[in-house]
């Protein structure tokens, strides 16, 4: 009997793992789809401002 209700615990125990676990690598992934959003926002930025600095003949204007 003791046996079985232990074992029932180790499963309820690796459940709540799994979940914990899937909720880790869902927000990494979300966390990382922004990071890529941002990057790409930014480089866009970037590629003005340069485009601005260039126009107002500023020199040593920096390069990614």
């Amino acid at each position: 009997m003791l046996l079985s209700v232990i074992m029932v615990g180790q499963n309820v125990q690796a459940a709540a793992s799994d979940e914990r676990a899937r909720a880790t690598y869902d927000d990494a992934s979300a966390t990382l789809h922004e990071v890529a959003q941002l990057r790409r926002h930014l480089a866009a930025q970037d590629a003005v401002l340069r485009a601005m600095a260039e126009r107002l003949g500023l020199e040593d204007v920096p390069r990614a």
